[in-house]
C-alpha cells in the first residue's frame, strides 16, 4: 500500500479464481435486469414504486453486490494466503457500498438493499440489526484501489458518516417506518434475483442460460433436451 490505499488494480481483481471482479459485477447486473424486465408485473400496485426506480434499484443492487471483494485482503484470501476472515469478508461492506451508491432511491429501498447484500450469502435472521464493526470497515476501504473506487462511484465515499447514516435509517424504520406485507414479497423477490444470477454468472460467466435462449429462438430437439436437462439440474 502507498499512502493508506491499496496498489493492486482493477484489471486484475477476481470475484473467483477463473472470474475478473469487474466481469462477475457486470454479469450479474446483466442477469439481474434481464430478470428484471421480463416479469410482466404492476410494479407500482403491488409495491408502492415505480418500475424505472425498482430497476435502478435492481441495478445499483447487482453491481454493488461483491465490491467488498476488492480488497487486497479478499484477493490474497482467494489466492490462498491466510488472512483473517473479518478482513476478507465482503458482504458488509458490499452492503455499505450500495447505501452510499442509492442516494437517489426511497429510503426503505436503500435500507432493504442494504440488507439485501449484507445477508446475500445467508438469510435475513436478525433483520435490521445496526450492529456494525466499523473499524474492520476502515481497514477495508483503505485496502481498495483508487482506480475501483473511482469506477463504482465510492472515492468520495466518507465511510463514518455513512455507517452513522444507516444506523439512523435503520433504528427510524424499525420505530416508525412504515411496513407491509408487501415488503416481505419485495425483499424476498429481489433476494432471490441476486442470488439466482450470482451463481448463474459463476457457472456459466458470459454464456446464456439454456432455457432461457428457447425462448428467442428454434431449438433442435437434441439442443432443447440439453437444456431441459439443464433446467432440472439448476
Amino acid at each position: 500500500m502507498e499512502g493508506g490505499r491499496a496498489e493492486h488494480s482493477v484489471d486484475v481483481m477476481k470475484s473467483h479464481p477463473d472470474r475478473r471482479l469487474i466481469d462477475h459485477l457486470e454479469g450479474v447486473k446483466r442477469r439481474s435486469l434481464e430478470k428484471f424486465r421480463s416479469l410482466d408485473l404492476s410494479w407500482e400496485e403491488l409495491f408502492g414504486y415505480d418500475e424505472n426506480v425498482l430497476e435502478e434499484f435492481v441495478s445499483l443492487l447487482s453491481e454493488s453486490h461483491d465490491v467488498g471483494k476488492s480488497t487486497i485482503y479478499f484477493q490474497k484470501h482467494l489466492s490462498g494466503e491466510r488472512v483473517e476472515r473479518s478482513l476478507s469478508a465482503h458482504a458488509l461492506f458490499s452492503a455499505v457500498a450500495f447505501f452510499h451508491r442509492s442516494k437517489n432511491l426511497p429510503d426503505k429501498l436503500r435500507i432493504f438493499g442494504f440488507e439485501i447484500i449484507r445477508r446475500h450469502h445467508g438469510d435475513f435472521r436478525n433483520f435490521l440489526d445496526i450492529e456494525i464493526d466499523e473499524k474492520v470497515l476502515e481497514k477495508q476501504f483503505s485496502a481498495i484501489p483508487e482506480d475501483f473506487l473511482r469506477r463504482y462511484d465510492l472515492h468520495d465515499l466518507k465511510l463514518s458518516e455513512t455507517i452513522e447514516r444507516i444506523k439512523r435509517s435503520i433504528s427510524k424504520f424499525s420505530i416508525l417506518g412504515k411496513k407491509d406485507l408487501s415488503d416481505y414479497f419485495l425483499i424476498h423477490l429481489f433476494m432471490s434475483i441476486l442470488v439466482s444470477s450470482d451463481r448463474e454468472d459463476v457457472v456459466f460467466k458470459s454464456e446464456p442460460l439454456p432455457f432461457l435462449l428457447m425462448k428467442r429462438r428454434r431449438f433442435s430437439p437434441t439442443e432443447k433436451s440439453l437444456a431441459e436437462k439443464t433446467r432440472s439440474i439448476l
